[in-house]
Order: C-alpha cells, then sequence, then structure tokens
C-alpha cells in the first residue's frame, strides 16, 4: 500500500536535493511488510521501478538484498537506471539465506549489514539501518558518491574496512554510542563531513579511517582511545585543533599528515611515541606540547611545520628519527634532551631561524646532514660524540664559531662545506685525516693543520678565496685532486714534510701560484722543484719550521718581548702565518698566527 508521510529522519540537504531532481514535485514514500524472507521484490510487484522513497518492514534475506541494489542502481557488477534515493530499514530485519548477492556472492548475517551490501549504489541518498544491526562489515557502502546520509541504531559495535569509503557527498552521520572500533579506510573521502565525535567506547581507529575528509573542522575523539593507526585523519586540511587521550600511547605513521588548516595539538600524559610522519606537512601548527611520557619522536614527525617557532623536548625522548625536526624554517628554540644519545640524519636541515642549539656531553653521534642548511651562528660539540656523519654543517651560511671536541679524529666529508661566514677554526690536534669537500668557500684567512693529519681530501678547499697563509704538517703524505685550488689570495703556504707529499691532479689549481711562496724545511727544494705537483711554485725557500705553535692573531701575548719575521726582520706586532718570538724571560719559539 503507498503512503505520504513525514521521513523524519532525512536532513534538509537530502530533501532540496529530493526536490531538485524531482522538479520540486511532492516525494511518494512506498511502505511495505514482507511476508517472508526472499519475497520482497514480488510484493513490490510492477511498482519496482518506480519508487523514489522505500520504507521496508519484516525480513530480508540475500535475495532481497539483490533487488535492493537493483532498484538503487547497481546490479551484478554493472550500473543500471534507477529511482530510488531514501531507503529505510530501521523497522527489517537482515536474515541468513536467500541466494548471495553481488559479484563476490556474499551471504547474510543477522544482525549485521553484509559487505559490500550497497556499494557503489549510485541512487542511494539516504538510509536508517535496522534497530537491531550490531555491525557494519566492509565496503558496505564504498562508491555511494550521492549518499548524503546514514542513520546507526545504537547496538553496533563495529564499522568495517572501507565501509563509507568514497561516500563523497556524506554530510550527516552520527555514530552510535556503543561504537568501539572504526575500520581501515571506513570513511576514507568523505569530503562533505564537517564535524565528527568520536562515541566514548572506542577504542580503536584503523589506518585511513578518516583520511582525505576535506571539510571535517571539529574532531572529539574517544576518551577511551588507545590506537590511533597511520593516516587516521590524513589530509583533514580544514581540521584546526586536536586533542589525543593520554590512552594513544603511539601517534601512528602520517595520523594527521598534510592537515593544513591545523594549528593546535593537545598531547596528554600517556603518549610516549610520535609515529613517523606524524604531524609532516601541517604548515600552520604553532602549538604543540610534549609531555613528559613521549619516548620517542620518529622520523619526519615534525617535517616542514613551518610555523612551529620553539618546542621542548622533554629529559624521557631517548630517540629522535631522522629529518624529524627538517624544513621546519621558523624554528627558532629547541632542547636537545640529555636523555638523547644519537642526532639523527637530517634532524634539523634547513631549520633556516634556528641560531644556538646546546647539545649535551651524552650525545654520542651525529649523523649526516644534521643541521645542513640550518641558521646555526655559533655551535660546541662535547667530547662525548665519537662518531660523526658527512654534511653535518654543511651550507650552514651564518655559522660563525665552531667548538670542536679534542678527541675528534677527523673532519668527514662535505663537513663545512659552503659555511661562508666560518672566517676562523682550530681544528683539534687529535685530527689525522680531513675529508672531501670538507671547508669549500669557507673564508679562512689563516688555516693551521695540526701535526698529526695525513690526508687532506680531494676539493677540502676548494674555492677559500679570501685563503692567504695554510700551514701543512710534517705528518701529510697524501693530498687529494683540487683540493687547493682556486685559493686565488695564497701568499704563502708552509710545507713541514721532508718529502713532498703524494698528490692527485690538480691540487693547486688556479691558486695562482705563481705570486705565492712556498716555504719547506731546509734541504728540500730541490725535492719540491722536481716534483710535478710543486714544481709549479715561483718561488720555494727553505725555513726551519720545527716546533711551531699556532696562535690566534688577536691573542694577548703580554710575555712578548720581541717579534721577527723567519727573515730576521724586527716586526711590530704579529703578522699572519710564521713568526719567530722572544719572550721577556729570554726564551723564543716559533709561532704560526692566523
Amino acid at each position: 500500500m503507498k503512503i505520504i508521510h513525514n521521513f523524519r529522519r532525512i536532513g534538509l540537504m537530502t530533501l532540496l536535493m529530493l526536490l531538485m531532481q524531482h522538479l520540486c514535485a511532492q516525494i511518494t514514500f512506498y511502505e511495505v511488510t514482507t511476508p517472508e524472507a526472499g519475497k520482497l521484490e514480488t510484493t513490490l510487484g510492477d511498482d519496482k521501478d518506480s519508487i523514489v522513497a522505500l520504507r521496508v518492514m519484516g525480513n530480508l534475506n540475500a535475495t532481497d538484498i539483490t533487488t535492493l541494489q537493483t532498484m538503487l542502481g547497481f546490479s551484478n557488477g554493472k550500473f543500471v537506471d534507477c529511482n530510488l534515493r531514501i531507503l529505510d530499514l530501521s523497522q527489517a530485519h537482515i536474515v541468513e539465506g536467500g541466494e548471495p548477492y553481488g559479484v563476490l556472492r556474499n551471504k547474510t548475517e543477522a544482525g549485521v549489514i553484509g559487505r559490500e551490501m550497497f556499494a557503489w549504489c549510485y541512487g542511494l541518498v539516504a538510509i536508517a539501518l535496522p534497530e537491531d544491526t550490531k555491525k557494519i562489515d566492509e565496503n558496505v557502502f564504498g562508491g555511494c558518491n550521492n549518499l548524503l546520509e546514514c542513520v546507526m541504531p545504537n547496538g553496533i559495535d563495529s564499522i568495517g574496512r572501507c565501509a563509507f569509503q568514497m561516500c563523497w557527498f556524506l554530510q550527516y552521520v552520527k555514530l552510535p554510542a556503543s561504537l568501539k572500533y572504526i575500520g581501515e579506510l571506513a570513511f576514507e573521502r568523505c569530503m562533505c563531513l564537517k564535524e565528527l565525535y568520536i562515541p566514548d567506547e572506542v577504542t580503536v581507529i584503523e589506518t585511513n579511517a578518516f583520511a582525505r575528509c576535506d571539510s571535517i573542522e571539529t574532531v572529539r575523539l574517544s576518551p577511551v582511545l588507545k590506537e590511533l593507526h597511520p593516516g587516521a585523519f590524513q589530509e583533514n586540511f580544514l581540521l584546526k585543533e586536536i586533542e589525543i587521550p593520554g590512552g594513544v600511547k603511539e601517534i601512528g605513521n602520517r595520523a594527521f599528515y598534510r592537515c593544513g588548516s591545523l594549528q593546535k595539538v593537545k598531547l596528554n600524559e600517556g603518549t610516549e611515541v610520535i609515529g613517523p610522519g606524524a604531524f609532516e606537512l601541517c604548515e600552520v601548527l604553532s602549538d604543540i606540547n610534549l609531555p613528559k611520557s613521549t619516548k620517542m619522536i620518529d622520523g619526519w614527525a615534525f617535517y616542514r611545520c613551518n610555523s612551529l617557532k620553539e618546542l621542548h623536548l622533554p629529559d624521557s625522548i631517548t630517540e629522535i628519527g631522522q629529518q624529524a625536526f627538517s624544513a621546519c624554517k621558523q624554528l627558532a628554540t629547541i632542547n636537545i634532551p640529555a636523555s638523547l644519545k644519537v642526532i639523527p640524519t637530517d634532524a634539523f636541515t634547513r631549520c633556516e631561524r634556528l641560531k644556538e642549539i646546546t647539545i649535551p656531553s651524552t650525545v654520542n653521534e651525529i649523523h649526516n646532514n644534521a643541521f645542513w642548511f640550518s641558521g646555526l651562528e655559533r655551535v660546541a660539540i662535547p667530547s662525548s660524540v665519537t662518531f660523526f656523519g658527512r654534511d653535518i654543517f654543511s651550507k650552514c651560511e651564518y655559522l660563525e664559531e665552531v667548538s670542536l671536541p679534542d678527541n675528534m679524529t677527523e673532519i668527514t666529508d662535505h663537513f663545512f662545506y659552503h659555511c661562508h661566514s666560518l672566517k676562523a677554526i682550530t681544528l683539534p690536534k687529535s685530527i689525522t685525516k680531513i675529508g672531501k669537500y670538507t671547508f669549500v668557500q669557507c673564508p679562512f684567512i689563516t688555516l693551521y693543520l695540526p701535526k698529526g693529519v695525513q690526508s687532506l681530501g680531494k676539493f677540502s678547499l676548494f674555492q677559500c678565496s679570501k685563503l692567504e697563509f695554510l700551514y701543512i704538517p710534517s705528518t701529510l703524505t697524501s693530498i687529494g685532486e683540487s683540493a687547493i685550488s682556486e685559493c686565488t689570495a695564497l701568499k704563502d703556504i708552509y710545507c713541514d714534510c721532508q718529502t713532498p707529499p703524494t698528490c692527485e691532479r690538480n691540487v693547486f689549481s688556479g691558486s695562482r701560484t705563481y705570486r705565492c711562496t712556498l716555504h719547506v724545511p731546509i734541504g728540500t727544494s730541490q725535492a719540491y722543484q722536481a716534483d710535478d705537483t710543486f714544481k709549479i711554485f715561483s718561488n720555494i725557500v727553505e725555513e726551519d719550521m720545527s716546533d711551531i705553535d699556532p696562535i690566534m692573531m688577536d691573542r694577548n701575548e703580554s710575555q712578548i718581548h720581541l717579534r721577527y719575521s723567519p727573515n730576521g726582520t724586527l716586526l711590530q706586532t704579529n703578522r699572519k702565518g710564521f713568526n719567530i718570538i722572544k719572550n721577556a724571560d729570554g726564551t723564543a719559539r716559533k709561532i704560526f698566527c692566523r
């Protein structure tokens, strides 16, 4: 029997859509009671294809589901013409039996909205589920692109994988208070959802459950939530604020990835792990607290959080993943906790506002690119650090002052590459190796390589265009390709090697050796003049360079009585390079001034 009545549970938007679709005609609701399961098509008779809104009472099995699928525009894997838009099953009961439905030949189960029961039913605009429903299985409404509203009864405890995936226009969904579990991709790409209130009994939100819900502005999580899996809310572009309960020990991989409007995050005591990329590309995030329970910040956790200006890391943190704070361009204040032992690869890469940082004496390792392209101006490395990666301070263009540990044995590759403000540096006496591209374009005027250095890597001093004075110790045995090339200001090189070091090609290429003096030990000039690399120097002179001490040019030498150049000329002040000084007590020593 046909009856006209109010379907009060559908929203205004649903009614507006229906009115537009039917040219403002009165909506006719068809109400039917099935005499037994499997008889829905027979009961509807010839009216089946013209019904717009249908209310069904009684039992429905798999055969009846096939009938409803056809009426809603999807039959045996194909789209078909349909008129049915509104379906009220609140007084119906899903039971077992009947001919399996759908391409996958699914069977019905009592109290369950089964797998793919209404998937790809493009005609469905609004639906009310049976009051005795306990479970929504996987992909039930997947691809229902026109679904605006789904009314769920209390009693449902789980929503399965992909249940509402790609329901693009779904706006109205009130999750029942009985709900405990939300499956993987359950509401992925529900792009019109604006508010989301997770019921108080939900303990698990699976991977990508609400990913790419573009319109969600407000999310309230269950206070008993324990598991927040990867990508749960990723790319929720309008989400502004979130509070995560303390029961969530780990925030999953990319849980809030690319939430472009997210400004504030409140974490509670109990959270231990910020997962990989958890807040990656949250470019307006400016307010987040890390509780004392935090133990690990995984890789990319805050990558490109460009509005994050300061962050306090509690002493409970024992591990930071690679690129954890990479490209946080506004980050100016952050501490490295005493509990941390490793500064990982790219940890603070491109932190352009980070001018100063204290490395505690508990840190043992600093890995590749740790501070690459950061805004650091000064830094001290404690003696506890025994492992150094490459490119640690590469392209730190504002770095002026560095204190290296006394037990450091190697300046690794690209260590100070393009540090354009590093005008002076003291290398520890423990250094034995200088890697490749180490000091490229550093503005040193004077550089003293300590005794003990055995090798100078290729391009290590390439384009140090202000370098005037260079001391090479007697321990050096090899110089790499183009190591001292294009150092156009060179005036004096003091090479204390009794035998010319073994050199690769182009060591002094472009360094204007015709106007640079090469100082060599007494009795070795002929060997240097015969060497293929060093013979290009126009002026090679012999000097006694034994027992030279390096000192800074601006050092207060109150005990110095007289100063002399290597050739015996009396000096008024220390000059850059090799000097001989006589102390007030009558003793003399050789110094190398910077």
